[in-house]
């Protein structure tokens, strides 16, 4: 599997989209580590750059990306995993890729879609400028003045020793 190419596309379309973060693709890269024949995977490039790719795990689920500056590619990555699968695809979209949802909505009903959908203020910036979602927040731990978070918890003042710091 190109896992380079596909995290390169997610943080190129996530800051857009919100979906498909680099994260999540190591994360189920390294889940499916183990058997790469059931993990058929394909990149479509412009100019040496990653513009789509798809990552079917057999035998039916879908997982996908297309540059939103690309959408006639979703036809072509949803093609290649139908002429792959044996049976009908699932798919999962999130309603801030409508270039997705476009071309699921132009197959026949071999394609079964599960949208995500979550509203567009809860996506993040890229470096969360905007803060929170409603109703959730971020705090910071807050350390004793002079101390460097990297000491152990007996370092710091009024925490009981330990074997380390005995």
């Amino acid at each position: 599997m190109a896992l380079r190419a596909m995290q390169t596309l997610a943080v190129r379309t996530f800051p857009t989209t919100g979906y498909r973060h680099v994260g999540d693709l190591a994360w189920n890269w390294c889940l499916a580590i183990d058997r790469p024949s059931q993990l058929p995977t394909a990149i479509w490039t412009h100019d040496d750059r990653p513009v789509a790719w798809g990552w079917l795990e057999l035998p039916n689920s879908l997982m996908l990306q297309v540059d939103p500056d690309h959408p006639e590619l979703a036809d072509n990555v949803l093609a290649r995993a139908e002429r792959t699968a044996p049976g009908p695809l699932s798919v999962e979209v999130a309603e801030t890729e409508p270039h997705l949802a476009a071309a699921l909505e132009r197959r026949d009903s071999s394609v079964l879609s599960t949208a995500r959908s979550w509203p567009a203020s809860a996506v993040p910036s890229p470096i969360c400028r905007r803060g929170a979602p409603s109703g959730l927040s971020t705090t910071m731990p807050t350390w004793p003045a002079g101390r460097r978070r990297t000491e152990p918890p007996s370092a710091r003042p009024g925490s009981p020793p330990n074997a380390m710091s005995a």
